[in-house]
């Protein structure tokens, strides 16, 4: 699997564009990478989170907003972090970052678990309903799960 690291002349360049320019760039790059799978129309048809026209859209900047689910599905395909995608990375973090399948390397290179700790999770609504759930996770896993409550949480208001 090819992996390569973001240039720092490139993280520069990527600072200067428009989220869409920067999704673009990030597609073109992992298709020049790969040869195929990273066309407009493959993107939509693999994820199903967009359509072609959408995602033509959204490069383009006829879309200049687009929703948090859509750039967390093509973020997740394209196998880059997040909130590479976003602004705010290249005014805060701006550190290069990989394209590629980091996650399969990443695991063959560090096959050991993290430990893990026990957390019991409730939530109870206003008419005493509740709902408790325990999992094992690790450090890592209940920093992601806090993040995705608070963004579900967002998501929900957003519909109100």
């Amino acid at each position: 699997m090819i992996v390569r690291e973001v240039t720092t002349k490139e993280l520069e360049l990527l600072g200067g564009m428009t989220i869409g320019e920067r999704l673009k760039w990030i597609r073109e790059q992992l298709q020049a990478m790969y040869k195929k799978g990273y066309s407009i129309n493959s993107v939509a048809k693999d994820t199903g989170a967009i359509s072609a026209q959408g995602l033509s859209a959204i490069e383009t900047g006829k879309t200049s907003s687009p929703s948090a689910k859509t750039i967390q599905a093509l973020a997740d395909y394209y196998r880059v972090p997040h909130n590479v995608i976003f602004d705010e990375y290249y005014t805060t973090v701006n550190k290069p970052f990989k394209l590629g399948d980091v996650g399969e390397i990443e695991q063959i290179v560090a096959p050991a678990k993290p430990a893990t700790s026990e957390y019991q999770i409730s939530i109870v609504s206003s008419k005493k309903e509740v709902l408790n759930l325990s999992a094992s996770l690790t450090p890592k896993q209940l920093e992601r799960l806090m993040k995705r409550i608070k963004f579900e949480l967002d998501m929900l208001k957003e519909e109100e």
